[in-house]
């Protein structure tokens, strides 16, 4: 499935990452946490706001590298999926 597939599929996903602008490649966690932390001390995900640094820490670290937003888009799917924090289809 394509990043804008999911997207559209899983729209808290799209407004998450709205607020964000990265630079690729990420390749590792600690690189992805100092990126989140240089937008916001504070990310939102269904209207909740939760520290930057847990948020972003929640990724585990063997999804890094993060070669594309595609990739990163992907990733953050299957972990939310997984944790069954959104539906799978």
């Amino acid at each position: 499935m394509k990043a804008n597939d999911l997207l559209d599929r899983y729209p808290d996903i799209a407004e998450l990452l709205r607020r964000q602008s990265f630079s690729y490649p990420i390749n590792t966690k600690a690189d992805f946490i100092e990126q989140m932390v240089a937008v916001s001390d504070t990310v939102v995900f269904r209207g909740v706001p939760y520290d930057t640094r847990f948020g972003a820490g929640l990724l585990p670290d063997f999804f890094f590298p993060l070669a594309s937003e595609e990739d990163l888009v992907t990733k953050v799917a299957e972990l939310l999926i997984s944790r069954g924090l959104v539906p799978l289809g």
